[in-house]
C-alpha cells in the first residue's frame, strides 16, 4: 500500500454501497480486514470490519469509528481506509455483535 498514489476522500461523499468491501489498513500499514457493515454515514460513520482472515483469528468483527479513519482513493480509483490504530490494538478490540 505504501507505494500507491493516495488522494483523500471526504467520508460525507461515501455511502454504504461504496464502503462495504473497502480494505482497512492499520497505522502500521497492514491490511487488517474489510468493511462488512456500516452504521450511520458521513462524519459520524461507524464501520464493522471483519478481521478474521487477515489477522488469522477465529470469526471476529470489530467496530471502528470513522473519526479514527482516513478514507483514501488509490491511482486506480479504489477506495481504502487507514485507521489510526496499530494491528495489535485492533486485534484486542471486542467482537462486534448486533
Amino acid at each position: 500500500m505504501a507505494e500507491l498514489l493516495r488522494t483523500a476522500v471526504d467520508p460525507v461523499t461515501l455511502d454504504a454501497e461504496h464502503l462495504v468491501d473497502v480494505v482497512v489498513y492499520s497505522q502500521d500499514d497492514y491490511a487488517i480486514g474489510k468493511i462488512t457493515h456500516v452504521h450511520d454515514l458521513g462524519y459520524e460513520v461507524e464501520v464493522i470490519v471483519d478481521i478474521s482472515a487477515m489477522l488469522g483469528t477465529e470469526q471476529k468483527a470489530v467496530t471502528l469509528p470513522g473519526s479514527e479513519m482516513d478514507f483514501m482513493r488509490d491511482d486506480k480509483g479504489n477506495v481504502f481506509a487507514i485507521v489510526d490504530r496499530s494491528t495489535e490494538e485492533i486485534a484486542a478490540l471486542p467482537n462486534h455483535t448486533h
